[in-house]
Parts: C-alpha cells; structure tokens; sequence
C-alpha cells in the first residue's frame, strides 16, 4: 500500500482501550482526514 498521501496512526483499533472508549479515537480519526491507514490491524478506514 502506497502510504505517501494517506495518514497512518499506529494504533490497535481493537484493543480494550478503544473498545471501552472509542469517542476520542472516533475524533482524532476525522482530524487526520477521510482515509486512515492502521497498520497493526491492516485496515484502511473511510471515515
């Protein structure tokens, strides 16, 4: 995957953090823009 022109956030989306907790995730996703790029999970988010 080309990463040059998405963000990427090295975070686990699906750690108990995140899950007992999503909204300050949920906002800092739509700062980084419309596509994010998590790589411990693989995963690229349309936000």
């Amino acid at each position: 995957m080309d990463n040059s022109s998405t963000p990427t956030w090295d975070i686990d989306f699906y750690s108990d953090a995140v899950i007992k907790d999503p909204f300050p995730v949920y906002e800092r996703l739509r700062g980084l823009g419309p596509f994010v790029y998590l790589p411990q999970n693989e995963l690229v988010l349309d936000i």
